[in-house]
């Protein structure tokens, strides 16, 4: 059925390909249980772009704006919280959200974008933007792919900056820059779809080939079938499954380490 329907599929599976790059680069700087959405990512830079199109009107601009606040975040606000405040920071902000919506999808908010743009992504105004990302991802990976012992030792913690003979202060610019970087291009391209694949364990036990290929399959599943029904029909079963999941891991609800 899916080939009689009119979806570029070229366009869908250089996005699914595209967001894999960042997905595989955001598990190997993050080795938190958590993931974009249940640490705030998403849900924050959501509702960030809500408020600037209703400002502005421009998808734009409240790219950039979600990309400044959650860098913002990321660099003062995340690093001295603890974990369970985190998942519970980021489910008091995605229940706000998912109410936001609500009004919006009966049309009592005027959002000037579909909603299925700011949950299930591929907002790419044009080719050249889409080549653009594509370029920074797949740099963006062979980066860390090649600095992958030193984020490993990033990742221990701060008493562990000093081994790699840097400044604290540039390795913490450094990462909350790298860790926006790679989860804007995935709210970008899929929202809030790429959050289904934390709930796969099995994925962090295979070589990045694998895991490209696996994620890149079922992304391109996960947006076809985004073209078709309520995105709410998709995100709030995901959301409702990722936290349950964190509860599982953690012991816990919503989390703690």
């Amino acid at each position: 059925m899916l080939l009689y329907c009119n979806v570029d599929y070229s366009h869908t599976i250089i996005i699914a390909i595209t967001t894999s790059f960042s997905l595989i680069s955001w598990r190997k700087i993050n080795a938190s249980v958590t993931d974009y959405v249940t640490n705030g990512d998403a849900p924050i830079a959501t509702l960030v772009m809500v408020a600037m199109l209703m400002l502005t009107r421009s998808l734009s601009l409240s790219i950039i704006a979600a990309f400044i606040i959650l860098f913002l975040y990321h660099y003062f606000f995340l690093p001295f919280l603890r974990q369970d405040d985190l998942a519970l920071l980021a489910f008091l902000f995605t229940a706000i959200l998912l109410f936001i919506m609500y009004f919006a999808s009966n049309r009592m908010i005027p959002i000037p974008v579909p909603l299925h743009t700011l949950f299930c992504g591929q907002s790419i105004p044009s080719s050249p933007i889409m080549a653009f990302i594509v370029v920074i991802s797949i740099t963006l990976y062979m980066f860390i792919k090649q600095l992958r012992y030193e984020f490993t030792i990033i990742t221990l913690g701060k008493n562990y900056f000093t081994i790699l003979g840097v400044s604290q202060t540039i390795i913490e610019l450094l990462m909350a820059f790298i860790t926006t970087l790679a989860a804007m291009i995935t709210i970008i391209l899929v929202g809030w779809l790429g959050a289904f694949f934390y709930n796969l364990p099995f994925l962090s036990k295979t070589n990045d080939i694998t895991s490209l290929i696996v994620l890149a399959l079922c992304i391109t599943l996960l947006l076809y079938v985004s073209y078709f029904v309520n995105p709410s029909y998709i995100i709030i079963p995901l959301t409702i499954t990722d936290f349950c999941f964190l509860a599982i891991v953690t012991r816990r609800m919503p989390c703690s380490r």
